[in-house]
């Protein structure tokens, strides 16, 4: 198995590199991600194309483990001693059956080398959970949800011939048993589904992966999902167990965008704002209690994103720029020659026009010095007096590459 997780070992970077990757692609192909959007929006018109093609991509990245456990679920009314029945999660099948064994015991899965193992204790910088985890999470579960979940089960077990000559209570102990072992299995497959998908995004270029991280990251996708879910319940004859999935789907998108820093509450708020009653109910019960990440995001944007012109002359120039002025304060030169220039918008940051260049070029420079010496030449009138040499220097310097780029446009 390609072990992708080793590629991940400072997370913060590698997203920001995945982020700046994922722009990079949509400038070069922003026809292919109008068209996924056409087909988003077609949703709500019962075109279910896109939805289909997505979960295509979900099923293509399923592990051969995952495979040999839903085959084992669907014989376990024909049981035999075949391999295939003894180790109904392939390799994974011990560690699973240790933690349903011994309730105590933690499945833990490495970060960073993606090792599943057994461990009497949480581990840093590892994903555990144990056999009562399926537990904790039904307790979390709001009253209205379990109370639905309980009654439509009850309604099942009634209805089902199946059940016939089982006690209730050792229906419910088997749901309970199914539950932990599928939670732990899913768990000790994620590393292999991850590489999977790597794969899948990185070595085959599978663009709809790369439409919908831009979608969901950049493009307010989740937010936009929420009001096409609005409109399902708004137009369509939605039971109460189709509100109910809906509601709970647009719970789930309100604290999972937060937590991730991709929506704010205020996004959400002007979102519940358009939705119908119960939607704004449950977004606004999500927004009361949601904590949010007191930080500043970070503005990933890609060069070609913030320069305007003949895009492929200014990089050229751009580059020769940084052959030439290798010192990392030259940054701010070159940040106010391509405002002069009209090549990029003033109110471009100088931190934004940081991280582009560091994508663009492959390097990293420090930021600290260029950014203090572009917020004091910012606004300044460099056709003014002479002053000292750094003045004169940064004059000389921004004076010709004005009229540089100014050609290149």
């Amino acid at each position: 198995m390609f072990n992708f997780i080793k590629r991940l070992r400072d997370y913060r970077a590698r997203r920001d590199n995945a982020d700046m990757t994922i722009r990079n692609w949509k400038v070069k192909n922003n026809d292919i991600y109008a068209d996924f959007t056409r087909r988003i929006d077609a949703i709500a018109n019962g075109d279910m194309s896109v939805l289909e093609q997505m979960f295509q991509l979900a099923k293509d990245c399923v592990p051969q483990e995952a495979l040999i456990l839903y085959g084992w679920l669907a014989n376990l009314d024909n049981p035999s001693s075949s391999d295939s029945q003894l180790q109904w999660a392939g390799r994974y099948t011990d560690v699973i059956a240790r933690c349903l064994t011994h309730k105590q015991l933690w499945l833990v899965v490495n970060l960073k080398t993606s090792e599943v193992s057994v461990s009497d204790r949480k581990k840093p910088d590892c994903l555990a959970v144990c056999a009562n985890t399926p537990g904790q999470l039904w307790k979390s579960l709001p009253l209205d949800v379990r109370t639905f979940i309980v009654e439509q089960t009850d309604r099942l077990i009634e209805d089902s011939c199946f059940c016939d000559g089982f006690d209730k209570e050792e229906i419910y102990q088997s749901i309970a048993f199914f539950s932990q072992l599928l939670f732990l299995s899913h768990t000790a497959f994620i590393g292999e589904f991850l590489a999977n998908l790597y794969n899948k995004v990185m070595r085959e270029d599978d663009s709809l992966a790369f439409c919908m991280y831009y979608f969901v990251v950049f493009d307010h996708g989740l937010t936009r999902m929420a009001r096409l879910l609005d409109d399902i319940i708004r137009n369509e004859c939605v039971g109460l167990s189709g509100m109910m999935l809906v509601c709970n789907c647009i719970r789930m998108l309100v604290g999972k965008s937060i937590d991730m820093g991709i929506e704010t509450k205020s996004t959400w708020e002007d979102t519940s704002e358009q939705c119908c009653q119960e939607v704004w109910k449950d977004i606004s019960c999500v927004l009361h209690n949601v904590r949010t990440k007191r930080k500043n995001k970070k503005a990933i944007v890609a060069i070609d994103e913030i320069i305007i012109g003949n895009k492929k002359k200014i990089k050229h120039g751009i580059k020769t720029f940084l052959n030439d002025n290798k010192d990392d304060i030259c940054l701010a030169y070159l940040l106010k020659s391509l405002i002069n220039s009209e090549i990029i918008k003033p109110s471009v940051k100088y931190m934004t026009f940081h991280r582009a260049i560091e994508q663009f070029i492959g390097r990293t420079y420090g930021h600290d010095v260029p950014q203090k010496r572009y917020g004091e030449i910012k606004n300044m009138n460099l056709s003014g007096p002479q002053r000292g040499t750094s003045y004169q220097k940064a004059k000389r310097i921004i004076d010709q590459w004005t009229m540089y780029f100014e050609n290149c446009g």
